[in-house]
C-alpha cells in the first residue's frame, strides 16, 4: 500500500466508472523483478514504485531495478513495510538480526538519491520489529510492530518521527501473553489506526485494532468470527468511516483435529467494525489475506494465497459485495502474494514470491528456485 491513497485521477476514474467495469476491461501483467520476496509496495506514479524485502527494488515505467541498501545482512534482515511523503522522503520499517533470536527493530529512508539507516529506539533488550510504517507528512511519521519481553512474551510498539527523532509512544496491551501490531494507517494526525492480534489461553489469537485520537492510543473491539483463531495482517481505507481490515480466520475441520484458514475482511464504518462475507480461492482448501489497498469507496484491493502456497489470491471489493479476480501463477511449484499498492483503479501493482521445479529432475527432492512475483493490473 502507500498504500491506499489514491492520486485526484484515480478517484476521478472510480466515481464515474463503475468498479465492474474496470475489472472487465483490465488485467493483470507479469513484470519479472528480482530473486526475493517481496513484503511490501509503495506506489507514488505510474513510474515510481517501491519493493522492499530482503531486496530493495523500484519501477521506473519500464523495467524494475535493485537498489542499493544498507541492510546489515541481507539474509539476518528484512524491510516489512514502506510508505511514502514524496518521491524524496520515503521510509520503509523491519528489523535486523534473526527473528527467533534477538531482533532488533530498523528504520530506512530515501533521500531521493540513497538509502540510509535512521536510528530508532530499541525499547527492549529481548528484541523488537517493526511491521508496519504510515506517513502522513514529512514531520508526522508512525512505525508499528511488537517488542519481545522475555522468551514468549510480547508488547504492542508504537514509535512516532517528528522531523527530528524517532520516539516510543505508549500503546496499550490486552492482558493476553503476545500483542503484536501488523499494520498501520495514518488518515489525519488525530486518526491513526493500527491492527494485529493477541494470543491468550490455547494460544488463540484474537483480533487487535487500537486507534490514536491525538493524545492517547485506545483498543477498540473488534469482531472475532473464527472458532480457532483470527489475525489482522493489514489495513487501508479512503476515510474515517471507510476503513479495511484484512487477514484470516481458523475453522475446525469436521474431523476436529486441524484447522482451515479463511479470508477475514473487517469493515470501520466510523462506529463499529464488522465482518464483511469475502471469497476463497477455488478448489482449495483455504486461504489467507496478507494486505489491502484502498482506492476509493467502491474500489479496494486484498490479496494473499492459498493455505498450500501454490496458488495467489487476489479479491477485489466494488461497494457491494467481494469478487474473486483471477490472478496469473507462474511458479510451478508455489506463489504467493504479499502486498498490493495503487495510484488509480487502472494502476495496481501486487507483489510476492514464486517458486518453481526442476520438473525434468530424476530423483528424490528436485531442486527448486525462487524469484520475485510482480503483477500490474491495467487497462
Amino acid at each position: 500500500m502507500v498504500a491506499g491513497r489514491a492520486a485526484a485521477c484515480g478517484l476521478l476514474i472510480a466515481l464515474l466508472l463503475p468498479a465492474s467495469h474496470a475489472l472487465a476491461t483490465c488485467g493483470w501483467t507479469p513484470a519479472p523483478a528480482g530473486k526475493d520476496d517481496v513484503k511490501a509496495l509503495a506506489s507514488l506514479s505510474s513510474s515510481d514504485v517501491w519493493a522492499v524485502g530482503y531486496q530493495t527494488q523500484h519501477w521506473d515505467g519500464s523495467n524494475w531495478n535493485l537498489v542499493a541498501n544498507p541492510q546489515p545482512n541481507p539474509h539476518d534482515s528484512v524491510l516489512l513495510a514502506v510508505d511514502a511523503v514524496s518521491d524524496s522522503d520515503i521510509w520503509a520499517a523491519g528489523y535486523q538480526g534473526r527473528i527467533w533470536r534477538r531482533p532488533h527493530s530498523m528504520i530506512q529512508h530515501w533521500n531521493g538519491s540513497s538509502w540510509s539507516i535512521v536510528d530508532d529506539t530499541h525499547p527492549s533488550v529481548d528484541g523488537d520489529v517493526l511491521n508496519g510504517i504510515a506517513a502522513l507528512s514529512a514531520n508526522d511519521i508512525w512505525a508499528v510492530g511488537f517488542s519481545k519481553q522475555g522468551d514468549d512474551a510480547q508488547n504492542t510498539l508504537v514509535e512516532h518521527w517528528d522531523g527530528t527523532s524517532w520516539t516510543v509512544v505508549p500503546s496499550p496491551n490486552t492482558d493476553r501473553l503476545t500483542n503484536s501490531l501488523e499494520d498501520v494507517l495514518a488518515l489525519g494526525p488525530d486518526d491513526v489506526w493500527a491492527v494485529g492480534s493477541t494470543t491468550g489461553g490455547h494460544h488463540k489469537q484474537r483480533t487487535l485494532a487500537m486507534h490514536w485520537d491525538g493524545i492517547h492510543w485506545s483498543i477498540v473491539h473488534t469482531p472475532n468470527p473464527g472458532d480457532v483463531w483470527d489475525y489482522i495482517t493489514a489495513i487501508d481505507g479512503s476515510s474515517a468511516n471507510d476503513i479495511w481490515a484484512v487477514g484470516d480466520k481458523g475453522y475446525r475441520t469436521h474431523a476436529g483435529y486441524a484447522a482451515i484458514p479463511k479470508t477475514l475482511t473487517l469493515h470501520w464504518d466510523g462506529a463499529t467494525w464488522s465482518v464483511i462475507d469475502s471469497p476463497h480461492v477455488p478448489g482449495k482448501i483455504g486461504d489467507y489475506l496478507n494486505d489491502v489497498d484502498s482506492i476509493a469507496t467502491n474500489d479496494v484491493w486484498a490479496v494473499g494465497t492459498d493455505k498450500a502456497g501454490s496458488s495467489t489470491l487476489a479479491i477485489h471489493w466494488d461497494g457491494s459485495a467481494w469478487l474473486t479476480v483471477p490472478t496469473q501463477d507462474p511458479g510451478n511449484s508455489g506463489n504467493w502474494l504479499e502486498a498490493v499498492s495503487a495510484t488509480s483503479s487502472q494502476d495496481v501493482w501486487v507483489a510476492g514470491q514464486r517458486f518453481d521445479t526442476d520438473q525434468d529432475y530424476q530423483g528424490m527432492d528436485p531442486p527448486s528456485t525462487s524469484a520475485t512475483l510482480t503483477e500490474h493490473w491495467g487497462c
